[in-house]
């Protein structure tokens, strides 16, 4: 019963980040400059070297497109290989959220004209975070998700992060702001799977023989 009001919940907080505004967004949360951060707690890490400054126009809409489709390829991979219900909840949600923002980021640069077209594939980093994932472990892979959930939503927390603050495009400035306590949301989400032990579940099944 446990398992399914948590998982309840996961769905409820996506939807409900859903429609945030970016006053909503959790305080000490500023870029670091830290990017191999990975940790859930205090400040974001950024995308690539670009540190806590100015992120350029193309470069943020390059990175935002791709932190994008890593959470949906490593989501939609979690659906079909995660043991703990929670997680496959949880992947779902992400999927359905990133879509979103997704559209959105398209929607964004259309309206406001931006001449910058998103990549249609992942760069190698995120091919490779990806490819790690699909060699997991049965027994290891809820763990291994969790984790670069944890990175991928640093990341693109401290992207949102910089770019709303010091962007050079007023409608992407306020697609960052807006999508920033979403990308928020996210993070606290993976914390309390991570922090509740739901990627023990495919560990606990191993011993046991299931």
């Amino acid at each position: 019963m446990k398992r399914v009001l948590f998982a309840t919940s996961i769905m409820a907080l996506a939807l409900s980040a859903c429609g945030q505004s970016a006053t909503d967004t959790p305080a000490g949360n500023s870029a670091a400059t830290d990017a191999g951060t990975i940790e859930t707690t205090g400040s974001p890490a950024t995308i690539g070297a670009n540190g806590p400054g100015l992120v350029p126009t193309p470069k943020f809409v390059e990175n935002a497109a791709i932190s994008d489709m890593f959470e949906i390829a490593s989501s939609k991979l979690a659906l079909t290989r995660a043991t703990a219900p929670e997680i496959k909840s949880f992947a779902q949600a992400m999927i359905a959220a990133h879509e979103g923002t997704t559209a959105a980021l398209k929607k964004t640069l259309a309206t406001a004209g931006v001449a910058v077209t998103p990549p249609t594939a992942m760069d190698e980093r995120h091919a490779g975070m990806l490819d790690e994932l699909q060699k997991a472990a049965p027994d290891k892979f809820d763990a291994k998700y969790l984790d670069e959930q944890t990175q991928a939503h640093r990341e693109a927390l401290g992207l949102m992060d910089s770019y709303a603050t010091n962007g050079e495009n007023a409608a992407l400035k306020a697609f960052a702001a807006e999508t920033k306590p979403k990308i928020q949301m996210h993070l606290d989400m993976v914390s309390k799977l991570d922090h509740g032990g739901a990627d023990e579940t495919a560990k606990d099944g191993a011993q046991n023989g299931m």
